[in-house]
Parts: structure tokens; C-alpha cells; sequence
């Protein structure tokens, strides 16, 4: 879709907000900073907007209300998945088509909206992700919260930042933890020593027989899969992470310079007629099989010690 399409889309979606024709927004179960910044600017037209997050690809944008559009899902009247490349993203647009209307105090908005753009594309400097910054407290918490309650974290956020610019990169931390004390307790696990981290959430099983000496280790990961790269870091000889998600997600994570190959698409298979779970998918990266996304509610009924057992049978 060309650019001025998709653009000419998403004007025509804040008219119909400012109109009273829509009222209600969907979004995904999983959403990050660009959903989020996107729900918080369309909050600046209307303020008695409602929300609402659900896996919408399971059934697609086109069956949602009259008075509803989608933000950040492909398809949807708000979104970025239509143009190639990073250069936009949801809150840019919206950010862009409020910048050239006749809303007042939009200037305001310019810095968080720069930050959430960068950090949707992958653009945030030194400095700018460490911890107590926006994104290290929202995607520290996104495990823990539903959509719903993580909204308000970023709204709060957000609106702090807008009075006091250096919330997107140091005190959003503190800032989480005066809304509510239960936030500083869950972020306060990222500031365990590195090690002990991994043992907190990581226990290690032993893949088949030792080697010549050589044990090969699978990774198994039930409340915590942020520290995935951690752990191939620390621990050279684990060939791969498999993680059961709270939120029922499930996939295995295979170490790129594994001395141990598969059978990717018997392994697949295997996975799928286990339970019959046929949402079992290669990731685009080669290095991924997942069972459900960020994006949709799909819970796997497999363990992860299931899951390695299959694993083992299906080793090159």
C-alpha cells in the first residue's frame, strides 16, 4: 500500500474519532510501546475512548464493530505493517496527522513520541534503554500485567514525561513504583546480578548422554523469557531455550552456532500432533519454533520437558 494511502487511512480514522463515529479501539494482547503510545495519543481527541485487547488475527480486522477500528494489527485502520521498512510506525502517524490539524499543545508530545517511534524500530541510543528508562519498565512489567492494567503504567508514564522529559530515560522506574509498589517489586528482578538471574527463572536439563566429556544443556524457562540472549551468553554449552510463557505462549529458541542440528520440520510436525496444536510455526529468523505470538492468545498444552523430549528425537 503506498505510503500516501496508508497516510490518507489513518486521517480518515482520527476524523471519525473526533467525530463520535468510533469509540472503541482494539489492539493486541501483547502490546509494546508503539500500541501503547498510539492508544495514549488517540486519548488526547477523545478522552472517553474505550479499549479493548484481543488476538485479533485469529478472526481478522474486517469483523470488528461499526464503531471500532484496530491500531498496530496489519489490516487495521491504524498501523505501520503495510509499509516496507521501520520509518513509520502507529504513533508516528498519529502523532503526524495531529501535528498538521488544528489540535492544540500537540508540540508537547514530540519527545515521546520521537522515543517510542526509535524504540518500535529498534533506533534507542546508549543511554536511553538502560534501566529506569520507559521501555525497561513497561517491557520489564508486559509479563506480568494484563494489556489493560500495562496501559495505565504507560499512561501514567507517559504523562509524567510530558511535565518531565528525563521519565523516558531514568526515573520511570521510581516514577511505576509510586502508582504502584507491586511494579517496583517485578522490575526489581532485572537488578539482580546476572547469574543469579538466570537461576531465578532457569533451570537447566541435560540433552541426551554427555559427549566425550562434552555436556550438551537445553534451557528451561517457565515466567521469564526476556532473558533468553542472557542466558546463551553466560552458558556456552546450552544449544537451545525452550519457554513456557504465564500467558501460555510456548517456543524453543535454538543457539545460532549450536554444535547439535535438527530436523526442523519433523521436529514441527512432532510438536503439532503432540497435542494437536497446529499453530506450531517456523520463525522467519530459522532459529525459532513457536507456538502462538506476542500478538495472538494461542496457549500450548505442552511442557517443556515434552518438549525436549521431542527434541531429541528428531537431532541430526
Amino acid at each position: 500500500m503506498a505510503e500516501a494511502t496508508y497516510i490518507e487511512r489513518a486521517r480518515t480514522a482520527v476524523e471519525k474519532i473526533q467525530s463520535g463515529e468510533v469509540t472503541r479501539i482494539y489492539s493486541h494482547l501483547y502490546p509494546d510501546l508503539d500500541s501503547l503510545c498510539s492508544l495514549y495519543l488517540l486519548k488526547t481527541i477523545r478522552e472517553n475512548l474505550t479499549f479493548e485487547f484481543v488476538s485479533l488475527p485469529l478472526y481478522g480486522v474486517d469483523s470488528l464493530p461499526l464503531d471500532s477500528i484496530a491500531v498496530d494489527i496489519k489490516g487495521g485502520a491504524i498501523d505501520h505493517h503495510d509499509i516496507p521498512g521501520k520509518h513509520w510506525s502507529s504513533c508516528k502517524i498519529i502523532y503526524f496527522i495531529l501535528h498538521n490539524s488544528d489540535a492544540e499543545d500537540v508540540n508537547q508530545y514530540n519527545v515521546l513520541v520521537d522515543y517510542c517511534h526509535r524504540a518500535d524500530g529498534g533506533g534507542l541510543k546508549e543511554g536511553e534503554k538502560e534501566q529506569g528508562s520507559l521501555i525497561h519498565t513497561i517491557y520489564g512489567l508486559r509479563d506480568y500485567l494484563d494489556a489493560r492494567e500495562l496501559y495505565h503504567v504507560f499512561e501514567y508514564l507517559a504523562t509524567a514525561s510530558i511535565k518531565n522529559t528525563p521519565v523516558l530515560y531514568s526515573l520511570s522506574d521510581m516514577t511505576a513504583a509510586q502508582l504502584n509498589v507491586k511494579y517496583s517489586n517485578i522490575i526489581a528482578t532485572e537488578n539482580i546480578e546476572k547469574p543469579a538471574l538466570i537461576r531465578r527463572f532457569v533451570r537447566f536439563v541435560e540433552f541426551g548422554n554427555p559427549n566425550r566429556g562434552e555436556s550438551h544443556l537445553v534451557a528451561i524457562n517457565r515466567s521469564n523469557h526476556n532473558i533468553i540472549k542472557l542466558v546463551f551468553s553466560y552458558y556456552k554449552n546450552v544449544i537451545a531455550h525452550v519457554y513456557k510463557s504465564p500467558n501460555g505462549r510456548a517456543g524453543i529458541i535454538f543457539r545460532k552456532d549450536s554444535p547439535v542440528s535438527f530436523d526442523m520440520k519433523g521436529l514441527r510436525e512432532a510438536l503439532v500432533n503432540a497435542k494437536g496444536e497446529t499453530d506450531w510455526y517456523h520463525h522467519p529468523n530459522k532459529n525459532m519454533l513457536l507456538c502462538g505470538s506476542k500478538k495472538t492468545a494461542i496457549e500450548s498444552k505442552l511442557d517443556p520437558e515434552d518438549i525436549v523430549e521431542i527434541m531429541y528425537q528428531y537431532r541430526i
